[in-house]
């Protein structure tokens, strides 16, 4: 069963067997729109925040970014230069810029970005997806382009080549099991993936960009690493956790 809410919060609850989701992320929330007219997303640099997270989420937990949640039951992380930094917390759960959990990272633009596991086997198969409710579900037939940098953290062990981002309806993203899960989302069909080899350069920033032709169903953005191929071969541990900053999504050519 699933019930939609109509109302000042955006409150969405699915409901299937004993699952039960609640609280879809909207840019109302802060008081946000867009920062331009043509810019479908908002929050895009992370800047905006609910409160100022003092260390990594727990699984289940709420992010403090204002227009973004955690997509599954596997929690991706907020970082900001106003979090507390080692010692006044533990470097195992370091949200600060530049002091994080996964080694000494300043955000591409601003005070803030966010971060994700794209594969871990502690515990094993462990995914991490973050997501927003777009404005308005996209307009059929028209080509958007969407912009996203990304950057795997010092502490990686491991690469992926299929970090990306998928815009599902409503019954995509919540009538089946996609969101219950901690590890790689059942039935995503991402519309962008990374398409230039594995993404293992963590002194700079890579640009995910391309375009799509929109069917009219897409009512959310998820991002994340939509596939289970890593670099070098799957050895003990795995970490493959990238920082996520600057998303862009307009009507092509790409919003400036």
């Amino acid at each position: 069963i699933e019930v939609r809410k109509s109302n000042s919060t955006n409150t969405v609850e699915y409901l299937t067997g004993t699952n039960f989701r609640v609280a879809e992320p909207s840019c109302d929330e802060c008081n946000l729109a867009p920062s331009t007219t043509c810019e479908l997303i908002c929050n895009g640099s992370f800047e905006f925040n609910t409160s100022i997270p003092s260390g990594t989420t727990l699984a289940m937990g709420s992010l403090d970014v204002c227009g973004w949640e955690n997509a599954t039951e596997a929690s991706p992380d907020y970082f900001t230069t106003s979090s507390p930094a080692p010692p006044a917390v533990q470097s195992s759960q370091s949200v600060n810029i530049p002091i994080t959990f996964q080694g000494n990272q300043t955000a591409r633009t601003g005070s803030a970005m966010t971060g994700f596991f794209a594969y871990s086997n502690q515990p094993n198969g462990w995914h991490e997806y973050i997501y927003q409710t777009l404005q308005a579900p996209l307009t059929p037939g028209v080509t958007y382009t969407l912009s996203f940098f990304v950057r795997p953290s010092a502490n990686s062990t491991h690469f992926s080549n299929t970090i990306g981002a998928w815009l599902p309806s409503f019954s995509d993203l919540f009538g089946g099991s996609a969101t219950t899960t901690t590890g790689q989302m059942p039935g995503a069909t991402p519309q962008i993936v990374y398409n230039n080899g594995y993404i293992t350069n963590t002194t700079g920033w890579t640009q995910v960009i391309q375009s799509f032709v929109a069917t009219g169903l897409e009512e959310y953005i998820v991002i994340g690493n939509f596939g289970s191929t890593l670099q070098p071969a799957p050895s003990n541990p795995i970490i493959s956790y990238y920082f996520l900053d600057d998303v862009s999504l307009s009507k092509a050519p790409l919003c400036n």
